[in-house]
């Protein structure tokens, strides 16, 4: 299977874009400043995003589940798993 995997400036994060599969999409974002510098794919399909961030950004795709992180001081770091 062809894997592919795509990190814009509004880090949006999606698997398997091909045109015969999409497995999952989604983005995630602050209301201020988010960067991502590094992602990661592991032999087992999991993606590993780090980057910074500053105020609040929820990292969880699920509208059901708020996986709010705020900042503590002036702006933060993060590292993400997605499987």
């Amino acid at each position: 299977m062809n894997r592919s995997i795509l990190l814009s400036a509004g880090l949006a994060l999606a698997s398997g874009l091909s045109a015969q599969h999409h497995e999952w999409s989604f983005s995630f974002g602050s209301d201020q400043y988010e960067r991502a510098y590094g992602i990661e794919l592991d032999p087992a399909g999991n993606v590993y995003v780090c980057g910074a961030f500053d105020n609040t950004v929820d990292f969880d795709p699920d509208t059901l589940v708020d996986a709010s992180i705020t900042e503590e001081g002036n702006g933060d770091v993060y590292l993400a798993k997605y499987d």
